[in-house]
């Protein structure tokens, strides 16, 4: 019997050594085999943050090692009292404000501090903050101004605003996620629908929380989380059929649509008015307490701006929209794209990595540009603050 007893310590034994060796190997190599896991949080006061502490290597889309500071967001962390003699800057938008794609120091905003800081007035500290979640909205962003940036009091708060998804993800019926907020229109003003909030409080009850936070100290259990779903599919794949999915045609919303002059009564129009709204509502909260406010108009795709397309299709429309409604609002609006057609430079690519170059996310250049667009921008804007004379 004691026999048998020694063997299975034994067993026991090697198995927690295999499995210790296993997590340390996977954390030594997650520089050269990232597991791509990128855990969120639930929160009920605007929907979604990454993981608070968490960190981890990126390499769906360019590449990245990355750390959430202790509040969810892809940054260092802040202190909530603003230092005396800082000039603070927030940042919000969705994911190419988080920028997985990139180094930290690589992302537009830190390009921008970094600038500005070069070109500041000896009195003056430019310190950037980030709130960037993948999936953000601007219903999400006018929460997350409300109940997180506010109260870090900074001077200017910018949105970064993709025109597509943005819009798109701002309509329940076009885009119906239980976990983020919607608003509709009353009365010409934005009703907020708080369901989203019941179903975050039954998912964020302790045993779910607690699972969680035990799959996101483990590399092992990142890895099992990101490969049974693939595994699954192979094995049913090799025992039935997959049915295709049917094509969602989304009225209003396709891809040709955003740059053709809007019908109103379209979703398409619904979403432009709920967005305006939330922008006014944005820039009437930051007005309210003293703060500058302005929008980043994020650029599509390089070719967009490259090819010649028969009017009435315009790829600069959305940009011109957002520019008119900060003209009626009192808020400014940058343009990537607008900046991007000026400077007509064939071989400038600000999307894409390596043979994928010219769609998708930001690249180093993209941030660079992107971040060089902010700074000459508000170098103009607050004269008193900066000059054209880099500092040494």
């Amino acid at each position: 019997m004691r026999a048998v007893s020694v063997k299975i310590a034994a067993i026991f034994f090697l198995f927690a050594v295999g499995l210790v060796l296993s997590e340390l190997s996977l954390r030594l190599i997650e520089r050269v085999m990232p597991i791509n896991l990128v855990p969120t949080a639930f929160d009920e006061r605007f929907g979604l943050t990454n993981w608070p502490g968490y960190s981890g290597c990126y390499d769906g889309e360019g590449f990245s090692c990355y750390s959430i500071n202790s509040r969810g967001w892809r940054d260092e962390d802040h202190e909530i009292e603003k230092p005396e003699g800082k000039f603070r800057i927030a940042v919000i938008g969705d994911s190419y404000v988080e920028a997985l794609q990139v180094p930290l120091e690589d992302t537009f905003w830190k390009v921008a501090e970094r600038d500005l800081n070069s070109v500041a007035d000896s009195s003056v500290d430019v310190e950037v903050l980030a709130f960037g979640i993948s999936g953000a909205d601007s219903a999400m962003g006018l929460g997350i101004l409300q109940h997180e940036v506010l109260q870090f009091s900074p001077d200017l708060v910018i949105f970064s605003f993709l025109p597509g998804n943005d819009l798109r993800d701002t309509l329940r019926k076009l885009h119906n996620e239980p976990w983020k907020p919607y608003y509709s229109i009353s009365d010409g003003k934005l009703e907020l629908d708080t369901s989203f909030r019941d179903y975050i409080r039954d998912r964020n009850r302790f045993p779910s929380r607690f699972l969680k936070s035990v799959r996101n100290s483990s590399k092992i259990l990142e890895l099992f989380t990101v490969a049974w779903p693939k595994v699954k599919g192979y094995l049913f794949s090799r025992t039935a059929e997959a049915s295709p999915s049917p094509a969602l045609k989304v009225e209003g919303l396709s891809g040709e649509a955003l740059f053709l002059p809007t019908d109103e009564s379209s979703d398409l129009g619904k979403a432009w008015k709920i967005n305006r709204l939330i922008f006014e509502k944005m820039n009437s909260l930051c007005k309210s307490q003293q703060i500058d406010f302005g929008i980043l108009v994020v650029s599509y795709s390089d070719a967009l701006y490259r090819e010649a397309f028969p009017p009435p299709f315009d790829a600069l429309l959305p940009d011109k929209k957002v520019k008119r409604f900060g003209e009626k609002a009192g808020f400014f609006a940058v343009s990537v794209g607008e900046a991007v057609t000026s400077k007509n430079d064939p071989e400038l690519f600000l999307h894409g990595f390596g043979k994928h170059k010219g769609g998708g996310h930001w690249n180093p250049d993209g941030h660079q540009f992107a971040g060089g667009l902010l700074v000459d921008f508000l170098v103009d804007k607050y004269p008193a603050k900066f000059t054209r004379i880099k500092r040494n």
